[in-house]
């Protein structure tokens, strides 16, 4: 019987600049920062089909997120459409 093992190597070294609000990983930027992504109600949908395959544990954050955000930009993308045919009638 053959065995292999999968060698996994530590985390890397975190350093902080100066004023500690910027923290470094490998030279990229990670952690508490902010992006503002942009993706079609379809995209979201996909994604969050994505995310559905995995184990709730390691989604469910990630997936609330999704839905704090997105719910607010549902909405008001519906009633925008409800202002359109109401205008449109």
């Amino acid at each position: 019987m053959v065995r292999s093992w999968v060698v996994v190597p530590p985390p890397p070294k975190i350093s902080q600049c100066k004023d500690c609000v910027t923290a470094r990983k490998d030279g990229h930027l990670f952690g508490a920062f902010m992006i503002t992504l942009k993706f079609t109600v379809d995209e979201v949908n996909f994604i969050l089909s994505l995310l559905g395959r995995l184990p709730f544990a390691e989604v469910h954050t990630t997936i609330r997120a999704i839905a704090e955000q997105g719910q607010p930009q549902a909405e008001a993308l519906l009633e925008e459409e409800k202002d359109k045919e109401e205008t449109a009638a």
